[in-house]
């Protein structure tokens, strides 16, 4: 027997190396078989797999790993290397958007479509330029603060102060208005501080009579 092994042995090291090798690639197969009958929603539309891609929307989610990619989020998707983000074009037709500086191992999704990694903060896709991801918090779909600023979506709002910012409630809670010790903002800008106080007491005077 060792003189065989001995004799042969470079057969049998490449026949043990074709039989690893197979069983790889059934297994793969198999996997792939199996992703091509899942399918799951992000958002309203769907997510499927096809011949070792990606689909979202019927449309190919380009430099997906088939492999790995998974839902994480109502609207965010990650796979071993990329982060995804629903987006949707001029024709309102929704598609999943690469974000191209996430790092997938350690991004999170925030709520009102902001998520935080190791290295930066977003809003969908963009970046927020300077924001602090140890300390950001998103208020609602167009406010947030951190340590040393207060964002309009992704613009700084000069001047305003995080340590006294606030949402003003109006009574349909559309949440257009914010002020701080010094200023009323509507959608970021400056207005008088009167503004905010007619909303609050526009709220109330509405709950008030539905009582």
């Amino acid at each position: 027997m060792k003189k065989f092994l001995k004799k042969y042995k470079y057969i049998v090291l490449i026949v043990v190396w074709l039989i690893f090798i197979l069983l790889a690639y059934y297994n793969l197969r198999e996997i792939i078989n199996i992703k091509n009958n899942i399918t799951y929603s992000i958002g309203r539309e769907f997510v499927g797999y096809k011949n070792g891609s990606v689909y979202y929307n019927e449309k190919i989610v380009e430099g997906a790993d088939s492999l790995t990619f998974r839902k994480i989020h109502k609207y965010y998707a990650v796979d071993k290397s990329n982060v995804y983000v629903r987006d949707y074009n001029k024709l309102d037709s929704y598609f999943m958007q690469k974000i191209k500086e996430a790092d997938a191992k350690t991004f999170k999704p925030l709520k009102y479509n902001y998520s935080i990694d190791k290295n930066f903060v977003y809003h969908e896709d963009k970046i927020i330029k300077n924001a602090d991801s140890n300390t950001f918090e998103s208020l609602n779909y167009f406010y947030s603060i951190d340590k040393n600023n207060v964002y309009a979506v992704t613009s700084i709002i000069e001047g305003a102060d995080p340590k006294t910012f606030q949402l003003v409630e109006d009574y349909y809670d559309e949440l257009n208005y914010a002020k701080d010790k010094n200023n009323c903002y509507e959608y970021g800008d400056i207005v008088d501080m009167l503004k905010c106080e007619d909303v609050e007491k526009h709220k109330i005077e509405r709950e008030l009579n539905e009582k």
